[in-house]
């Protein structure tokens, strides 16, 4: 059982440069390729307009795939649609020139994530799963949007290193700002959650 996700840029029409986000995406799916490298069978491209798409050889890193897209691709909205299920063609260079039903759970689940107005949907043919996967997810980004911008940087720059100081020491604030910041915007329990999530992703595939 493989893992797709796919990715699309809302309201892309909107954004004055175009050209220098097509850039901005292609570098970062350049890292995201190989950073994940061992978890990637078929690489992410963009498939058509401000589109991307990769085939994995699970679900279990799909989240902190998506994460590292969030983290890369700050100034842009995306969703995302993950499935799970068969590939049923004849592996490839491009997911494009391939089908299956892995395929057609992720597009399903992008298209629902695009009409729901959700960042994250995942479809992997278990229902109870789904159900669970995606009402986390949806906590998680109620979570996330209500943080302002200097919160998101620190509780972000917090999950990275772990430990206040430092995040204090990096952004020229005391310990006290940063322990704040944390707090109010729930920052300890959303990394918890985060990793609990990347747990039971881990362990059903």
């Amino acid at each position: 059982m493989y893992c797709v996700i796919t990715a699309d840029v809302n309201k892309s029409r909107a954004v004055v440069d175009r050209s220098g986000l097509q850039k901005n995406i292609l570098a970062v799916l350049s890292e995201t390729n190989a950073k994940f490298e061992n978890d990637i069978v078929v690489p992410f491209t963009i498939t058509v307009g401000d589109e991307w798409q990769g085939l994995l050889n699970s679900i279990a890193p799909s989240y902190q795939i998506i994460d590292f897209f969030r983290q890369s691709l700050t100034d842009i909205s995306v969703s995302y649609g993950i499935g799970v299920g068969q590939v049923e063609t004849s592996f490839m260079p491009r997911t494009s020139e391939m089908d299956g039903e892995v395929f057609r759970r992720s597009r399903n689940a992008l298209n629902t994530a695009k009409k729901n107005k959700s960042e994250i949907i995942f479809e992997t043919g278990n229902e109870p799963v789904d159900v669970l996967l995606n009402s986390i997810c949806r906590l998680l980004f109620a979570v996330r949007s209500k943080w302002t911008n200097r919160q998101k940087e620190k509780i972000i720059l917090y999950k990275n290193l772990r430990n206040e100081r430092k995040v204090a020491k990096e952004l020229g604030v005391t310990q006290g700002d940063i322990h704040q910041a944390i707090k109010a915007g729930s920052g300890k329990i959303y990394i918890e959650s985060e990793e609990h999530l990347n747990y039971f992703l881990s362990t059903y595939a």
